[in-house]
């Protein structure tokens, strides 16, 4: 595994950063402008970064056309405040949704060993096998273990068995989380936005909806069935 020097600089700052995020207490506040700003800066990465995918031409164009008009449109709506935070909610989820669906259906068998792992261990809970005790047939990587929890096998398997493709489990469920998150969220006492703040429960519901759902790299993770 080799990582790119400044890839490496920019982890380990963050990492730095977080640690002092948590030790000194900060407060981060998500704002109209700081959902606004990360939204926009996902659409960059997008349109900039080249992605780690094989979608063909076509399935690609789709996905990072909705990957960078998506998130700037998300943007906008959060950006008019809590009027906008279903709808925007809404659109992350459809946007997300398309995009996984264009990933599974133009790239059917991704190059990569952690879809081979997972369609190949599925099968294998089908039949009562021991998944860490299965090879894997045509694995581009590991051909001779399991590298993951078997929770993530399990969660999964459905996506193969109903839809031929793990992947189809793995939209299922990051939708899933995304509504654990904006139950949470929506949740959260009101404060100062019962006096006139635009950033009540319900938006900030919202941004954490689209944040988690629009993050760069989201066709990458979709496409090569990272969990």
């Amino acid at each position: 595994m080799r990582f790119r020097v400044p890839i490496v600089l920019v982890l380990t700052a963050s990492a730095v950063l977080l640690a002092l995020w948590q030790w000194r207490g900060w407060r981060v506040e998500l704002t109209p402008a700081a959902a606004a700003t990360a939204l926009a800066g996902s659409a960059l990465a997008t349109l900039l970064v080249p992605l780690f995918t094989y979608l063909p031409p076509g399935g690609l164009a789709v996905a990072s056309t909705l990957l960078v008009a998506g998130p700037l449109l998300c943007a906008a709506l959060l950006w008019a405040g809590e009027r906008r935070a279903v709808p925007a909610a809404l659109l992350a989820l459809l946007l997300y949704a398309v995009v996984s669906a264009v990933a599974v259906l133009t790239d059917r068998a991704p190059h990569i060993d952690v879809w081979v792992t997972l369609q190949q261990a599925s099968d294998g809970l089908a039949r009562g096998q021991d998944i860490y005790a299965m090879t894997w047939t045509g694995s581009p990587g590991i051909q001779d273990a399991i590298t993951y929890l078997p929770v993530t096998a399990v969660l999964l398997a459905p996506g193969r068995w109903l839809g031929g493709d793990v992947r189809w489990a793995l939209l299922v469920w990051s939708v899933v989380a995304a509504a654990g998150a904006w139950l949470l969220a929506a949740r959260l006492p009101r404060g100062r936005a019962a006096h006139g703040s635009t950033t009540g429960p319900r938006w900030v519901a919202a941004a954490v909806v689209a944040v988690v759902l629009l993050p760069p790299g989201t066709l990458t993770q979709v496409d090569q069935a990272w969990t």
